[in-house]
């Protein structure tokens, strides 16, 4: 995944989760913005495991992000990641991600 495609800064973070749409799931809570470009901003907090675990499921969530092309999407993400998630396989990670992010973009 292209680090353009990423939202790093936490004022970023802060104003799609303050002001941007917000939908939940068992396994994730995403927010969104109408935006010029696609950004993702991932977040898998402490309590789900240790720094190796939360940065595996971030590395595959980008990865499942790059494979399917989202970058179509004008909008920006903030992905969190609950337990459900994690305790899923890859396949299954990679099901949800793509359901979620077709349902976002017809909205």
């Amino acid at each position: 995944m292209k680090k353009d495609f990423l939202l790093k800064k936490e004022e970023l973070f802060e104003l799609v989760i303050k002001t941007g749409k917000k939908i939940y799931f068992k396994e994730l809570s995403v927010y969104w913005l109408s935006s010029e470009s696609f950004q993702v901003g991932i977040s898998v907090p402490k309590k789900l495991g240790n720094a190796v675990l939360r940065n595996k499921n971030k590395r595959q969530i980008k990865n499942i992000i790059d494979t399917y092309k989202f970058e179509k999407i004008k909008k920006q993400f903030v992905i969190i990641v609950n337990k459900n998630f994690i305790d899923k396989t890859f396949e299954e990670k990679s099901k949800i991600i793509k359901t979620v992010l077709k349902k976002i973009s017809k909205v």
